[in-house]
């Protein structure tokens, strides 16, 4: 029978403890910053995704009241976007920018900027009156670029937020659009050029995220 000498056994010294332990909480810290990496992008993709779907919106909506200018009423919602619309020499810095401060995507305070940017109201394009179909009452994203659509509702703490007078209750955030007319001789403009211009806030990102599309309508009063 062997008898084991106790002074030959050894432990984990402090040392050696506090290494593993430091080892397992780098490895912890980089599994979770690689998850939150992860998730960052694909919260990322997702709000991409969804401006994408609502400048697309606004786009189709646009090109339908063109290829509908027959029509009187869309005659009325056309000659309202031609108002609303400036020339390349006004398409400046008090125009295209988001806003004079890049960090930030608050531009609406501008007047030559809220003078003239609109959107579409897609819930709303069979509404006989052009003013609930053409709207202008944009704000700040606080998710991403998106139209809300509510029915007012004075209880309701969401729709509080909204314009009593909006029936419809829609409301632009971090969306809107800017038509600009052509200036090339004769009068009227043989083209606009619409630019539906989107802002946010990304998570993590001290920069704001922006998306534009641009398109081309001849004006079908010259047609």
């Amino acid at each position: 029978m062997s008898v084991t000498n106790n002074k030959t056994l050894r432990g984990d010294t402090l040392v050696e403890v506090m290494f593993a332990i430091g080892i397992f909480a780098l490895v912890a810290i980089s599994v979770s910053n690689l998850m939150n990496s992860m998730l960052g992008k694909s919260q990322s993709s997702i709000e991409i995704v969804m401006a994408r779907s609502e400048i697309d919106a606004q786009a189709e909506a646009i090109r339908f009241i063109h290829s509908a200018y027959k029509d009187a009423r869309m005659q009325d919602i056309w000659e309202e976007i031609k108002d609303l619309a400036v020339t390349q020499a006004q398409f400046d810095n008090t125009i295209y920018p988001i806003a004079s401060d890049p960090a930030s995507c608050d531009a609406f305070s501008n007047p030559d900027f809220s003078g003239h940017a609109f959107y579409i109201d897609t819930f709303n394009l069979n509404n006989t009156n052009v003013d609930n179909i053409i709207k202008r009452n944009a704000s700040v994203a606080s998710i991403f670029p998106r139209i809300v659509h509510t029915e007012f509702d004075d209880a309701d703490i969401v729709s509080g937020n909204f314009d009593e007078k909006d029936d419809s209750g829609a409301r632009a955030e971090g969306i809107w659009v800017i038509a600009i007319a052509d200036q090339t001789p004769p009068t009227p403009a043989e083209y606009y050029d619409f630019y539906v211009q989107t802002c946010w806030h990304q998570l993590g990102n001290p920069m704001p995220s922006t998306i534009t599309t641009v398109f081309r309508l001849n004006n079908p009063g010259r047609i």
